[in-house]
């Protein structure tokens, strides 16, 4: 459903997803991010907002519980893929700069 989601909606490509039910957590690399291309090498940090909060939208109804999703890695950071990572807020390590920037604000 999300590849076709995603796919449909033209919000890029889910090449891949790890996903892992017992522990509540998953992996997503979404190529052909249109957003992401148009800011191709120009911010700082990820730009992938709404998707994170889709992503964790429906990997909350998925797994029957609060998730967040953090993204590692972004096109427009100049990464081959943008990489977003689904768990529940207290298990993202918060030293990593990426996870405060996106995660902080929401506590």
């Amino acid at each position: 459903f999300l590849e076709q989601y995603f796919t449909a909606s033209g919000w890029g490509l889910v090449k891949s997803v790890d996903l892992d039910l017992e522990a509540k957590k998953a992996i997503l690399n979404v190529s052909n991010n249109p957003f992401a291309a148009k800011l191709h090498s120009k911010p700082s940090m990820p730009v992938d907002h709404l998707l994170r909060g889709i992503i964790a939208g429906v990997f909350s109804h998925v797994f029957e519980e609060s998730v967040d999703c953090v993204e590692t890695h972004c096109t427009a950071l100049g990464e081959q893929d943008c990489e977003f990572i689904v768990k529940r807020q207290h298990q993202f390590d918060f030293s990593d700069k990426r996870v405060r920037q996106q995660l902080e604000a929401e506590m």
